[in-house]
């Protein structure tokens, strides 16, 4: 235990030191209305410090630099008084439009490694920008701060006056809206009688399924879009990658895989099941209604954009939440919270832009208590439990952070 507690000591000194070289020489840029906003940290002595509330922002900036938090937080409220000790009292005002997407919690990245998951979060990142913020519901580029948030992923604020009093309910809207995983196929498609008979009173009707116009508002219209977009993107692609793209979908396996395929590709040019689908948007080609369901489901799921499941929905719609504060430090990855705007998110790369240019590649002494592995500023480490390695500072500081690696003096 004694060896345990030295360890953790040492652990939060080498980060503590080197947070604060960084908070000395740091320019934190500070959110929007600052004064109205309620912050809160945690230092390395533990537990969140909050209901703090600023003047100006030199005086948020030394406050970083003095206590050198290892996580830094401010509200995505407005209030009358944030640094008032409980709700009522702060007053509030309105609240900015949260999203917050976490690599952790996306399907399938259990197996990735650190880079991966960053890539593929940041793959749903542009949708939910590009399809539904920008797109649907129309907002301002200008109205829109990115921020990778240090850890796993991406925050959106959306500051257009118009989402500020929105209350939790209407932002529940909002996310189910983003988030849609099942289809409604009586909803999402036009359902046409085409045949009906009378039997011992009951009338049984066979119907006709086609795609809404691809202007349609709403999900009709995305749906027909999204489909005819995964026609004309598949259609050269070899069998195999077509059914291994369907198979990604956890509601597909193998068999229906190979249905669906047969349904759209099988046949000759002008008369498959894709050419009859983008001349008329008749759904008929597929030759079952479990096929045709299964397909739609799977553009549907390709569309939402997955926020986390229950960890990170709620953060959408709490009017009183607290995220990360852009330009500090995440304890848990020594990674740089950076705001950005569209064009910057392009070619932004975490593991390389993120990393401190302050953290140095002089060597520390670390030993692994775990194996880990991890890619900063281009080059790979790689640690094993129970060995000793000399690191970069840089590099050792993520490990230690992750508490991967312990401090050899």
């Amino acid at each position: 235990m004694a060896m345990d507690k030295q360890a953790g000591e040492l652990r939060n000194a080498f980060i503590k030191q080197r947070f604060s070289n960084y908070y000395q020489q740091a320019d934190i840029p500070g959110p929007t209305q600052l004064v109205q906003r309620e912050f809160g940290v945690i230092t390395e002595r533990g537990g969140m410090w909050r209901h703090l509330g600023f003047k100006d922002l030199r005086e948020l900036q030394n406050f970083l630099k003095k206590q050198v938090p290892i996580h830094a937080y401010h509200s995505s409220t407005y209030y009358t008084k944030p640094n008032a000790r409980t709700m009522d009292e702060k007053g509030w005002l309105g609240a900015d439009l949260v999203f917050d997407l976490d690599a952790d919690h996306l399907d399938g990245t259990e197996d990735m490694t650190f880079e991966e998951m960053l890539a593929e979060v940041k793959v749903e990142f542009h949708k939910l920008l590009d399809s539904y913020l920008l797109g649907d519901f129309g907002f301002d580029e200008k109205d829109i701060l990115i921020v990778f948030s240090g850890g796993r992923g991406y925050h959106a604020h959306v500051r257009d006056e118009r989402v500020l009093q929105l209350n939790s309910h209407e932002r529940r809207e909002i996310v189910d809206f983003i988030t849609r995983t099942q289809a409604d196929i009586d909803h999402l498609v036009i359902k046409d009688i085409f045949d009906s008979k009378v039997f011992q009173g009951h009338v049984s009707s066979k119907y006709i399924y086609r795609l809404h116009p691809v202007e349609t508002p709403g999900w009709k219209g995305k749906v027909t879009y999204s489909v005819i977009d995964f026609l004309n993107r598949t259609e050269e692609l070899e069998k195999a990658e077509v059914l291994g793209e369907l198979m990604h979908y956890k509601g597909i396996g193998e068999t229906l895989a190979k249905q669906i395929y047969k349904s759209l590709y099988e046949g000759n040019p002008g008369n498959r099941g894709l050419d009859k689908i983008r001349d008329d948007l008749n759904l008929e080609p597929f030759s079952s209604d479990k096929v045709r369901n299964s397909f739609i489901n799977y553009i549907v799921k390709e569309m939402s954009v997955d926020l986390g499941g229950e960890t990170d929905e709620p953060v959408t719609s709490d009017i009183k939440r607290l995220i990360r504060l852009p330009g500090t430090l995440h304890g848990k990855s020594s990674l740089r919270v950076i705001p950005m705007n569209l064009e910057e998110l392009k070619d932004f790369e975490p593991l390389r832009d993120a990393v401190w240019d302050g953290f140095t590649k002089d060597t520390v002494k670390v030993s692994a208590n775990s194996d880990a592995e991890i890619k900063l500023r281009g080059k790979s480490f790689k640690v094993s439990k129970d060995n000793v390695y000399d690191l970069p500072e840089y590099a050792a500081l993520h490990f230690v952070c992750q508490k991967k690696c312990d401090i050899i003096i």
